[in-house]
Order: structure tokens, then C-alpha cells, then sequence
């Protein structure tokens, strides 16, 4: 015989939510600050371009490759 609660909802939060999300922004922002030249052309290339890892990868050991 099971006594008690099967589940527990946790009541939503939008103040916590809010709060958690300006946090991880703000920490997302300060690790994009702090990366290297190589690092930053590298995300550029992969987020803004669209390219692979691989081609990412290809085009750092030969930038003549991209």
C-alpha cells in the first residue's frame, strides 16, 4: 500500500525564472569576452556562416582553405 503523494508539482516562478535567465546571460557574455582570436573567429565562422565543426577545424590549421 503507497502512502502519501505520487508527484509534486513545483509552482512556476516568473521572478525566479526571469532573474535565472539574466544570470545565465550575463555569464554567457562574460565567457564570449574572454575567448581567444582563433576562438572568436572560429564561433563567427559556425554561428554567422554556417559552417561545420569540421570545416571550422579545417579552416583554423589552413585559413588559404576557406
Amino acid at each position: 500500500m503507497k502512502v502519501g503523494v505520487a508527484s509534486v508539482e513545483t509552482p512556476y516562478d516568473e521572478v525566479v525564472d526571469e532573474v535565472t535567465g539574466r544570470l545565465e546571460r550575463q555569464q554567457v557574455r562574460r565567457c564570449l569576452d574572454i575567448l581567444t582570436e582563433v576562438q572568436r573567429r572560429g564561433r563567427d565562422a559556425r554561428v554567422h556562416q554556417g559552417h561545420s565543426y569540421r570545416e571550422v577545424g579545417r579552416s583554423a590549421r589552413d585559413p588559404a582553405a576557406t
